[in-house]
């Protein structure tokens, strides 16, 4: 029996990147030096963006934080947003939302052009945002503002911090990763969800390791979470990097494409967790599937004090719901489903999924990790 999601009255803060997206979806596979002939669609996207609408669109409150300028993307983007189910009773929220807080003055919202083709493979072209040498005052303000004016202390307890393209060295040469460092410290005491892009992986694992030991989870796909190691000349092999995030007690998703999904928690023996991937049918496109899988899993657990073993495989195997859902839909957050909607989609797609979660030891794991590599290379 599918559990109802239990929504709570804590909003949840999102801070990550937003985006006009320009999709072109081919017919063929793509190449260099060809022409083709095609449609453009223009939606909104951004990691911030992509789990603020699927969270609000199934009834969570949300305080997003966005590098948005006064433009007219950043407009409709704060238009979706509004139009939802966020402002029902959040009247608090409406009032951040609709303050002048909420956009950057004097910067334009940035544009990202995504090449999507027959096979699902995208290309993606990001253009450099404007808002970087502004936004770790952006994010100060805001914070400050929905805490003293709208938000009591006590009543933010979950945070996810996503993309953060001021976080990127050349943005910041004298103190890189500097907003995301900040954030994990200053929420100390709430759930701290990770979603890091690649301005921040760009610094590789070594520079992030003693913040990832505070935070409540840390997500990643398999591609990122190889190119966080090797960048510090750690083995990219799979297993050397679950064992390696198991031994540093990092408590870690990493997604595999239709592969599945494997958990990293050690407070168990059996601390290694295997969600297989579920076959789509109707597959459209991958993007934003990773943030609408951290979504899934914030959903499940943004009411809990604390979690465990089971908790978090749930939160995986919703994860997963809620990622195969955004790849059958254009775009990062088109069409967003409703709590009815994902859970009907739910139960119909377990129907067709009879490979269990599996709790396993580190050793246990192996077979499986490696059997996973022709999926994941």
């Amino acid at each position: 029996m599918i559990e109802s999601t239990s929504i709570s009255k804590n909003p949840i803060v999102i801070i990550g990147s937003g985006n006009e997206e320009c999709i072109i979806q081919l017919d063929t596979e793509f190449q260099c030096d060809q022409k083709y002939l095609t449609e453009y669609l223009y939606l909104v996207g951004g990691s911030g963006v992509n789990c603020t609408l699927r969270l609000i669109n199934t009834g969570y409150k949300v305080i997003p934080i966005l590098p948005l300028g006064r433009d007219a993307i950043g407009q409709k983007i704060r238009s979706l947003i509004t139009l939802e189910n966020l402002c029902k009773d959040s009247d608090k929220i409406k009032l951040f939302i609709n303050s002048d807080h909420f956009f950057i003055k004097n910067v334009k919202t940035a544009k990202a052009t995504i090449i999507v083709d027959k096979k699902g493979h995208r290309t993606v072209f990001t253009e450099r945002n404007q808002s970087s040498c502004f936004f770790a005052d952006h994010v100060d303000t805001c914070i400050r503002f929905f805490r003293q004016e709208t938000i009591p202390e006590n009543q933010i307890k979950s945070i996810i911090i996503g993309h953060i393209q001021a976080d990127h060295p050349n943005n910041n040469p004298e103190n890189p990763g500097a907003i995301t460092k900040h954030l994990i410290k200053f929420f100390q005491g709430c759930h701290i969800f990770t979603n890091l892009g690649h301005s921040q992986i760009y610094m590789g694992i070594r520079f992030w390791e003693s913040y990832l030991k505070q935070v409540t989870i840390f997500q990643l796909n398999v591609s990122e979470i190889r190119n966080l190691f090797r960048i510090n000349g750690y083995n990219d092999n799979l297993y050397e990097i679950v064992t390696w995030l198991y031994k540093k007690r990092i408590t870690t998703v990493i997604t595999m494409n239709q592969a599945g999904a494997i958990g990293i928690f050690n407070r168990n023996e059996k601390g290694i967790i295997y969600s297989p991937g579920y076959h789509i049918e109707n597959f459209v496109d991958s993007t934003g599937a990773g943030d609408a899988f951290m979504a899934g899993i914030v959903s499940r657990l943004h009411n809990k004090s604390d979690f465990g073993i089971e908790e978090l495989t749930n939160a995986i195997e919703r994860g997963q719901i809620w990622a195969t859902y955004a790849c059958t839909k254009l775009g990062a957050s088109q069409a967003c489903p409703n709590q009815e909607e994902i859970e009907k989609y739910e139960s119909e797609i377990r129907e067709n999924h009879p490979a269990p979660t599996q709790v396993l030891s580190i050793d246990d794991a192996k077979k499986y990790i490696n059997s996973m590599l022709k999926y994941t290379d």
